[in-house]
Parts: structure tokens; C-alpha cells; sequence
């Protein structure tokens, strides 16, 4: 277990009430693919009002026992075609089409989540990316701010650009709930993490023609709603690692120090030695 962070609470469970999921429901774009158990978006927003009493029901009976259909831990993965020629690969990209009804609940689960990490004040600060009232442009605008601070100074600005290779597929699950325990969050809901990410599968569909089903065993599962937010999770310890500024939006990071002599050259290269250790440990 990692060393626990300061919380008021902990998260330990959610009630589902039908309401909420009426209104999750009613939210679906009805243009988007089912997944594999092919329940359509479409059909679940126009039947909101009959059926919402009834997932309401599942979903409450999912958490509280910490386990998930196997349909809902199926991914088909297609290819949608980017630009140019569509006789060459590298010119489409892979979409992973997921249970429908399981992103209802993941998006309820993600939003007490969210709340639980956002009133505790448990994201670092340099977080920009998948938060309310942030963005790439808010990022941006702290950039510039300390740059100019430090041009005006006449210092010069050392910038290191990192992005981590395969960031949200090669994420060890072990260790992503070992940190979201240190977060407060344990009891159904971290049962119900758990059981979420393990035992996934996933199968290719080209045209009418379907590949065999293979094993995911690692990352952040391609396609849910709740993954982002469980990638915040495991990547918010790393500005703690830094003595420069850090700058995130997901896993693309920006670090950066005014430099003014050699000490300042080598406190930076410390900090781009410690984000290696972090990103091996």
C-alpha cells in the first residue's frame, strides 16, 4: 500500500437511484455504435422512462457484490478510416465499441469519483487534462505566464517535452488500485474498480469478418468512460517527484525551469532523472 494522502472521507460506496440514470440515459448520442451485447444507444434514450427503474437496479446490484457482466467487459475494436488512400493501415485509427449500459454506470461512478477528488482537493494543481473548467488553454496560459515572468527577469526558460509511449494501455492495475486506496477510495467502489479491470477481452471486426477474442491484461481499458479519470489517478503523484515546474494534461507533461547557472542546468536534469525513476517504478 502507498502512503495515504490527506482526505475528509473516504468513498466507499454508491446508491444509484433511477433519476440519475434517466438522465444519463436522455444525455446518449443516439448516433453512436453499440457494443458487443448490440444494445443501442437510440433504444435506451427513447425507452429512458421505462427502464431506468430497472438498471437502476442492476447497477445498485453490481457495486454492491464488485462484479460486472462479461458483455460489459467485451471490446469490439473496429478501424475508422483518418485520410487518404484506404488501402494503406496507418491511415485509419482503432475505436474500441463498448457496452453502452456499462458507460452509463461508469459515468455515474467517474462523476463520484471526480467529486470525491475534486472536494478533497487530491488532484495536483498541475493537472489540466479531463477536469472541470480545464483545458489545454488554461494549461497554456500558466506557461506563458511563467515564462514571461521569467523573460522579463532575463532569464532563459529550459523546456523538456515528455509523452509517455502507450501511456493508458500499459498502466499495471495492481498498482492503480494500491493508489486509488491511498486516495480514500476502498470498500465497493475499489471492489468494483477492480473487477471492472480485470478479465477484459477484446476481438477485431473488419467488414462482416471477426477475429478470435484475446485477453487485455494491462492498461486502462480503451474506449470507457472511466478511464481517464482512473489514469488521473495513477499519473497525480508525479509532479510530487519534481522540484522544477510541471505542467500535465493526461500524460503529455512540460517540464521547465528559468536557468541562470549551472546549478539550475543540473536541478533540471535531476528532475528529468527522478520522472525516470517514477515512470519505471
Amino acid at each position: 500500500m502507498l502512503e495515504e494522502r490527506g482526505f475528509n472521507e473516504e468513498l466507499l460506496d454508491i446508491v444509484v437511484n433511477p433519476e440519475t440514470v434517466k438522465r444519463k440515459l436522455l444525455k446518449l448520442n443516439p448516433t453512436k455504435s453499440p457494443g458487443e451485447d448490440q444494445m443501442h444507444p437510440r433504444v435506451l434514450k427513447e425507452s429512458a422512462n421505462e427502464v431506468s427503474g430497472f438498471l437502476a437496479k442492476i447497477f445498485n446490484k453490481s457495486i454492491q457484490e464488485g462484479r460486472l457482466p462479461m458483455d460489459w467487459k467485451t471490446a469490439v475494436v473496429v478501424p475508422l478510416h483518418k485520410k487518404g488512400s484506404q488501402k494503406k493501415a496507418e491511415n485509419f485509427r482503432s475505436v474500441s465499441l463498448t457496452s453502452v449500459i456499462c458507460k452509463v454506470l461508469e459515468s455515474i461512478i467517474r462523476d463520484s469519483l471526480l467529486h470525491h477528488m475534486e472536494s478533497n482537493n487530491l488532484f495536483t494543481d498541475q493537472q489540466h487534462g479531463f477536469r472541470s473548467c480545464r483545458s489545454c488553454t488554461t494549461q497554456l496560459l500558466e506557461v506563458i505566464e511563467d515564462w514571461y515572468e521569467s523573460i522579463e527577469n532575463n532569464d532563459c526558460i529550459d523546456c523538456i517535452y515528455l509523452d509517455f509511449q502507450k501511456a493508458f494501455d500499459t498502466v499495471p492495475h495492481q498498482r492503480l488500485l494500491n493508489k486509488m486506496e491511498s486516495y480514500g477510495i476502498r470498500g465497493n467502489i475499489q471492489n468494483w474498480t477492480k473487477h471492472f479491470l480485470k478479465g477484459r477481452s477484446q476481438s477485431v471486426r473488419v467488414g462482416k469478418n471477426m477475429s478470435e477474442k484475446v485477453e487485455v491484461k494491462s492498461g486502462i481499458p480503451q474506449g470507457s468512460v472511466l478511464g481517464p479519470i482512473l489514469f488521473l489517478i495513477f499519473i497525480n503523484d508525479l509532479p510530487d517527484v519534481v522540484q522544477s515546474t510541471v505542467k500535465l494534461f493526461a500524460d503529455d507533461t512540460k517540464l521547465y525551469a528559468p536557468i541562470v547557472d549551472e546549478v539550475s542546468c543540473e536541478k533540471l536534469q535531476s528532475d528529468l532523472d527522478n520522472l525516470a525513476d517514477w515512470s519505471d517504478k
